[in-house]
């Protein structure tokens, strides 16, 4: 008498302690049909069950090391977008703090020839040869013949002979009117 489906799934429960998955015992059936199985037929059944039951453990190694394989395939992609990633950052950083400082240095330089455009003005070249001379700190300091300070002020003042008071001529060309 051949063996059932049954039979073949209560042997391997005794054996293995454990129920078969439907692609086990469909497997194990087909080869105990292909050698012809019977009753009684123990130890052959025994040898098929073992097998089986190796071959679904091979196979469940095999898949967790594919999938542990895969994992480490995916860190290493990871892995890899990140330090990509972080070298961008990097770059990016640099461009910016970079586009930052020439910014800086043409906001420098623009105020800095705001701050000295007085200087090609007439009043402008009139107060450096003031300065080139000397004259512009005595000015200053009120040191000049006939100017006084008064009030923290530098004014002009009276000759002590002359009783004239000295000030400050203002050429003008009357034709260029």
């Amino acid at each position: 008498m051949s063996l059932t489906r049954r039979d073949i799934d209560a042997f391997a429960q005794t054996v293995l302690g454990r129920r078969l998955s439907p692609a086990e015992l469909d497997d194990l059936v087909r080869q105990s049909r292909l050698v012809n199985l019977r009753a009684g037929d123990d130890v052959y059944l025994l040898d098929l069950v073992r097998h089986r039951d190796l071959l679904t453990r091979t196979e469940a190694i095999a898949r967790k090391a594919a999938e542990a394989q895969s994992v480490a395939s995916a860190l290493r992609r990871l892995r890899g977008w990140i330090v990509t990633m972080a070298a961008v950052a990097a770059l990016l950083g640099f461009a910016l703090h970079r586009e930052g400082q020439i910014r800086g240095y043409e906001q420098r330089d623009r105020m800095v020839a705001q701050e000295h455009a007085w200087t090609t003005t007439a009043s402008g070249q009139a107060a450096r040869t003031l300065h080139e001379t000397g004259m512009a700190k005595r000015l200053i300091d009120c040191d000049l013949p006939g100017w006084v300070q008064i009030a923290n002020r530098c004014q002009p003042g009276t000759d002590p002979l002359s009783r004239q008071t000295f000030g400050v001529t203002n050429r003008r060309d009357d034709a260029s009117r």
